[in-house]
């Protein structure tokens, strides 16, 4: 395992490296993420987060990392998330953040549950990669948290702290639902839904096409969360996302990366699990 001035090596053609923020082409511009991975020159995190995302909850309200601050020492690399911001929506010079959240409240359960109305809730998605730009505002920070990432052997440890500040923290792993368009739960392969509570404490993305699997092993008594969408030009994700609620200071668990290509198939999906009240995935 090699650490490099951008990336770090950790075996094969795979390597990890700090994301920078959201570029000006993707939904998220502006945002600060988490650790990125590569194949070889192929970059595996989409839209994604990558590891180690976060965003926060307090008030009903979702608060987005926009000023980070890094360090490295000996096998860790570390990110010091600010939660310090707010979207907004906007059509030209017309904000339409409330009309926008009126119209995905009411289409966003239908979605999920894969009704009539989901085809409504896509044709929304859609428009609003074309026609709405979403512009992240600077906001009072309301917390702080520090995500470490130790390269260890044959895993990555991720471990978060919380610095300060009370409020409800969505953990997020992240990739290109592109690439990773499976995934491994209690020993079935299934094809991942857009949104759905996971009850194992592993989980492995996998791709059907590309020799590259990434495992999540969870820690236990938190809530957690799969899901896939790929709606171009705005979605394109595949992840893992924890809940870290207020009371909650600390937390670990770890990251695999091996290349392997799984050629079993299966009819097996887990879209009738039933939607969950706390979709903050489409919250925004």
């Amino acid at each position: 395992m090699m650490m490099g001035e951008r990336s770090i090596h950790l075996g094969g053609n795979i390597y990890a490296y700090m994301l920078p923020r959201g570029g000006d082409e993707m939904e998220i511009s502006g945002i600060w993420r988490g650790l990125g991975l590569r194949l070889g020159s192929l970059d595996l995190v989409g839209e994604g987060v990558g590891i180690g995302g976060l965003v926060a909850r307090k008030g009903g309200v979702t608060y987005f990392p926009l000023h980070c601050t890094d360090n490295a020492s000996g096998d860790t690399l570390s990110r010091l998330f600010q939660l310090n911001g707010v979207s907004k929506k906007y059509i030209g010079p017309l904000d339409v953040t409330m009309l926008h959240r009126t119209l995905r409240d009411y289409l966003a359960p239908h979605y999920l549950a894969g009704s009539n109305l989901s085809k409504l809730f896509r044709l929304l998605m859609i428009l609003r990669g074309q026609l709405v730009k979403t512009r992240y505002r600077r906001v009072d920070s309301i917390g702080s948290v520090e995500v470490r990432y130790r390269f260890l052997d044959d895993y990555i440890l991720v471990s978060l702290t919380r610095v300060e500040g009370s409020c409800g923290i969505i953990v997020a792993n992240e990739f290109s639902g592109r690439i990773f368009d499976r995934m491994v739960i209690h020993g079935r392969m299934i094809v991942p839904p857009p949104w759905a509570r996971c009850h194992s404490n592993r989980v492995t993305l996998i791709s059907s096409f590309l020799p590259a699997a990434i495992t999540v092993e969870l820690p236990p008594g938190y809530e957690v969360y799969v899901g896939r969408e790929v709606l171009p030009p705005r979605l394109d994700w595949a992840g893992v996302d924890i809940f870290m609620p207020e009371e909650s200071k600390n937390i670990s668990y770890k990251i695999t990366v091996s290349r392997e290509l799984y050629t079993e198939s299966s009819d097996n999906t887990i879209s009738h699990l039933p939607p969950d009240n706390r979709d903050w995935k489409h919250s925004e």
